[in-house]
């Protein structure tokens, strides 16, 4: 059994959706401290590459890691740049999108989109449970503008506790077969009953 190093089975998430030999590229986008709530180690462990990114200096920590830490604002970071420049593919597996801030995930998401690359599947933060100004500022632009893009909402308001929700998970169907993924469709649910949900 896998251990998540998530704070609401991302890691585990992810994995799920790909055969268990595959070797996956992502981003993490306010990825933090390398190994306490972080989504993309157990992917790291599970041969998968790419990058993480902080506006706070976690480079002297990071050197657990062999993923490359970038200290770099997201709002500011020239995404298509980065990824070129650490030979990402232009459709990477997974983007972790989770920074601190009222409507500032949606900026950066914005921005990261800007970079021209795609994600085949994507956790983005709302906070929706901080309170309704998360719902105006986060959920209702960031829902419109994926959709938009042809990305789909598999899981809604994924929360960490029965009260929390906080997050959306995203596919997109470009690149990701429906039988891959449908079995996972829910809204309002508590991560570890969603992973239940793959039979």
């Amino acid at each position: 059994m896998l251990e998540s190093n998530s704070q609401a089975g991302q890691d585990k998430f992810i994995l799920s959706l790909f055969k268990n030999d595959y070797k996956g590229t992502f981003v993490d986008v306010g990825c933090s401290l390398p190994k306490h709530i972080n989504n993309t180690l157990l992917l790291e462990e599970n041969n998968w590459t790419g990058i993480s990114v902080d506006i706070e200096n976690f480079s002297e920590q990071w050197k657990i890691r062999k993923t490359p830490f970038i200290h770099q604002d997201a709002l500011t970071c020239e995404y298509n740049e980065l990824f070129k420049k650490h030979g990402l593919p232009k459709v990477i597996d997974y983007l972790s999108l989770d920074i601190e801030g009222e409507g500032l995930r949606y900026l950066a998401l914005k921005k990261v989109m800007e970079s021209g690359y795609e994600f085949k599947v994507m956790t983005v933060e709302h906070d929706v449970s901080r309170g309704n100004v998360y719902d105006l500022t986060e959920r209702i632009p960031q829902r419109k503008f994926l959709t938009e893009l042809g990305y789909v909402l598999l899981c809604a308001d994924v929360s960490y506790s029965s009260t929390q929700p906080y997050e959306d998970w995203w596919i997109n169907p470009k690149y990701m077969k429906e039988s891959d993924y449908i079995y996972y469709k829910c809204s309002s649910m508590v991560w570890w009953e969603i992973l239940k949900l793959k039979k």
